[in-house]
């Protein structure tokens, strides 16, 4: 009877260690999704509070000069009588060729 009984304890304890092994294990687990949830739950109110940001500026009427600005940045568009300059390899040059010699020039004289 007394082995039985000490296999019968060995078993239970064994048990137990199991289940709050496997308990801990479920806690971790249990706190990492918890925490991964506030992490959701922050990013879905950030980017909640960005779309009515971006509803709210589209139900709004266009800015002219917002517009402008944008078609000429984005767009590459010019006003009615405005002058457009192209410049080319050969200006460059020539532009870096006058800024090297006023640096030279300033050199000599410092």
């Amino acid at each position: 009877m007394k082995m039985r009984d000490r296999i019968l304890r060995v078993a239970v304890l064994a048990l137990l260690l199991y289940a709050m092994v496997s308990l801990a294990r479920e806690y971790r687990l249990l706190c990492r999704t918890e925490q991964r949830t506030e992490a959701l739950a922050a990013q879905q109110e950030l980017l909640a509070g960005q779309n009515r940001a971006l509803t709210e500026q589209l139900e709004q009427p266009p800015d002219r000069q917002e517009m402008r600005r944008l078609a000429w940045e984005r767009l590459g568009m010019v006003a009615p009588g405005e002058k457009i300059f192209i410049f080319t390899q050969e200006d460059t040059d020539r532009e870096e060729t006058v800024w090297d010699w006023k640096l030279e020039a300033l050199w000599k004289d410092g």
